[in-house]
């Protein structure tokens, strides 16, 4: 038995979700065509009683993060602590591709709090990049106290959604005085404009611009 196969049995036999999904498949079926893609509704559903109509066992240690919900529903992911190391663990092999230079300083302005998960997420994936050092600022912070602490502090990359890099570079467009040497800006979590591109480049023109995980 094939690994496909190996975990589409394992998820029949534990998942309520997927056994219901699957109960028209033959058991071993190695033909992946025979399966039923996921319908995003019905999994999120089944996944509101906390994941216990999509998880595969007990979850008893861990930790819980949830999307923003801009649809007015949000969807809620289960990590296990292993589960989260390893995604972390591979994560930061992608960030070491990002242009990230040993001994840089590295701002974490993502948002904290209120089971979001890009912050802790990219303050454990630049732990296990081991580039860089990480400065836990986060997005929520007051735009002129980040920038009090990027001229402190030495920060020389921002790693943010593109509408917290907007903040700031506004904020210094009013304080021509204060110029943080900021190098590379790595942003996620959003789209980044050709706009948004040109404000960075009148503010720091020298800076790259580049997504947080290749």
């Amino acid at each position: 038995m094939n690994r496909f196969q190996e975990h589409v049995e394992f998820v029949r036999r534990h998942s309520p979700y997927y056994r219901e999904l699957y109960r028209e498949v033959p058991a071993g079926c190695p033909d992946i065509s025979r399966y039923p893609i996921v319908n995003q509704q019905t999994f999120w559903q089944a996944n509101e009683d906390f994941g216990r109509g999509v998880l595969t066992g007990d979850y008893t240690s861990g930790i819980v993060f949830k999307s923003g919900g801009t649809s007015g529903n949000p969807k809620y992911s289960f990590f296990t602590a292993g589960e989260w190391d390893s995604f972390t663990t591979v994560s930061g092999w992608g960030f070491t591709r990002n242009g990230v230079r040993q001994g840089d300083r590295i701002a974490n302005l993502f948002y904290a709090g209120e089971l979001y998960a890009s912050f802790i997420y990219v303050t454990d994936l630049i732990k296990s990049s081991d580039v860089g050092i990480t400065f836990p600022i986060s997005g929520q912070t007051p735009v002129e106290t980040s920038v009090a602490m990027m001229e402190k502090l030495g920060i020389n990359v921002l790693a943010g959604v593109p509408t917290t890099f907007m903040k700031i570079i506004s904020y210094l467009q009013l304080h021509p005085e204060l110029r943080p040497e900021i190098e590379l800006f790595l942003f996620g979590g959003e789209a980044l404009y050709e706009d948004q591109l040109r404000s960075i480049a009148a503010v720091f023109p020298r800076a790259r611009v580049n997504s947080i995980l290749y």
